[in-house]
């Protein structure tokens, strides 16, 4: 073969091999970067998922102690109210009861006028008898 033409194969050669070096290192550096960066990476996802989960635990944790508070709060104010209601019932059969005693005072009041009216009819019709006769 003429000079020309290895000189040229040796140079085709030398590139060739060139490249599979510089890709060979390439492939190596690349391995490397994704055994060291990668789990890297993941741990600071992680973290940050992490962290993201804590302050949602947390925020979740505030609104349920929250709701526990105005649960017993309302607990207390049901128990208010249900003795004020016990109360209020106690107080309305005392008055439905001291309303019957006043209509029977009344109704005794009212009997004890007619009577005083019937009895002064007949000193009224006494006297005028005697006056007749």
């Amino acid at each position: 073969m003429p000079p020309a033409v290895m000189g040229l194969l040796w140079f085709l050669l030398g590139t060739v091999i060139c490249i599979f070096i510089a890709l060979s290192i390439l492939a190596i550096v690349w391995i490397n970067w994704t055994a060291v960066f990668v789990p890297v990476y993941k741990r600071y996802r992680f973290n940050i998922e992490k962290a993201t989960a804590e302050k949602e635990l947390y925020s979740i944790e505030v609104k349920k102690a929250k709701i526990i508070e105005m649960t017993s709060e309302l607990e207390e104010q049901f128990k208010e109210l249900s003795l004020q209601a016990q109360k209020v019932k106690s107080e309305k059969q005392k008055v439905e009861k001291e309303m019957q005693d006043d209509k029977l005072l009344y109704a005794e009041l009212k009997l004890k006028k007619q009577e005083k009216e019937l009895a002064e009819q007949q000193k009224e019709l006494e006297k005028e008898k005697k006056s007749k006769k």
